[in-house]
């Protein structure tokens, strides 16, 4: 229990998404105190920080672990933070939601071993699921925590005639919103068409599609892996062989930010803008439904060409 006067902390890994910083604005426990831990070099939250910011700050609320960060597809070491966080009584939540659906896949889910020991779990459906925007789900491990938050006490709802079913069935009191449209009827369509079998078995396959694309830069001395795929992202950049000393950094950089800009204005392939380590890299991120290995090869051929063309008229 905190203290009066003392302030909540919230802490997370370094490679998590600008929208914890953004909750904890919006939920008044402010920006600053949201405390980002180092990762490792995987990018994966350090437990040994962790371990040392949990005993500095006896007033840590929350631990958010990532599940699939977004720009590198890092995942944290689930359960033993969970260790961690029970023996505190601290609430943990994972992010999982690019990487949530590789829970669907019994040869990806182990990589969130620890993961049903999260309070809450939150999942972007219209990402991974292969579901149309907008439509996330968050579950919670004994919903009547979030309940007993949003559960209005105020005379106007207690006058409110509801009847025994729809009350039992109120979903506002599980989130801030109050009127909204069925969201859940396409994933549910989806589920009971396709099957988890069978939308896992996509999943894994786009996963190893992402494996085949490091496979073609690491086959080419051209290019470099930055950050190699867990589940379906994976960065890489074009690296020249006359390009490999430090000084060249500044040009390397310059190379591959043309490729991905040269891309986006070609309109075949998008690639969304990302630096790893404070540098540009290429960032393939795959998670549409009909992505086959031909349009993985056919992207780093043309991210090739484009790379060539630049390096001809850039370099001596």
């Amino acid at each position: 229990m905190l203290k009066p006067g003392e302030k909540p902390i919230v802490i997370c890994s370094a490679a998590t998404h600008f929208c914890i910083q953004r909750a904890a604005g919006m939920l008044g426990v402010g920006v600053n105190n949201v405390i980002p831990i180092q990762g490792d070099d995987k990018f994966s939250m350090r437990l040994d920080i962790l371990k040392e910011v949990l005993d500095a700050n006896p007033c840590v609320v929350c631990v958010v672990a990532n599940a699939g960060s977004t720009t590198t597809g890092a995942i944290d070491p689930i359960d033993e933070i969970a260790d961690l966080c029970e023996s505190r009584n601290i609430w943990l939540h994972v992010d999982a939601a690019y990487g949530g659906s590789a829970l669907m896949s019994p040869e990806l889910a182990p990589l969130f071993k620890g993961i049903e020991r999260a309070d809450s779990v939150t999942m972007d459906l219209h990402k991974w699921f292969f579901m149309s925007y907008d439509c996330s789900a968050i579950v919670y491990k004994d919903p009547k925590y979030v309940n007993s938050l949003f559960n209005e006490q105020s005379n106007v709802v207690k006058e409110l005639s509801i009847d025994t079913f729809a009350s039992a069935h109120c979903f506002f009191n599980l989130g801030p919103e109050l009127s909204r449209r069925a969201r859940c009827l396409p994933v549910y369509i989806a589920f009971r068409h396709y099957g988890v079998d069978r939308m896992g078995k996509n999943v894994l396959y786009q996963v190893n599609c992402a494996k085949y694309l490091a496979a073609l830069a690491d086959e080419d001395p051209e290019f470099e892996v930055v950050t190699r795929p867990k589940l379906s992202i994976i960065t890489f950049r074009m690296r020249p062989v006359n390009l490999r000393d430090e000084e060249s950094n500044s040009m390397v950089d310059a190379l591959n930010a043309h490729i991905r800009e040269r891309l986006e204005t070609e309109g075949n392939y998008f690639l969304s803008g990302t630096k790893v380590e404070g540098r540009p890299v290429l960032r393939v991120c795959i998670v549409n439904h009909n992505a086959r290995a031909k349009n993985i090869k056919a992207l780093f051929e043309e991210v090739k060409k484009i790379g060539n063309e630049w390096v001809e008229e850039n370099i001596q």
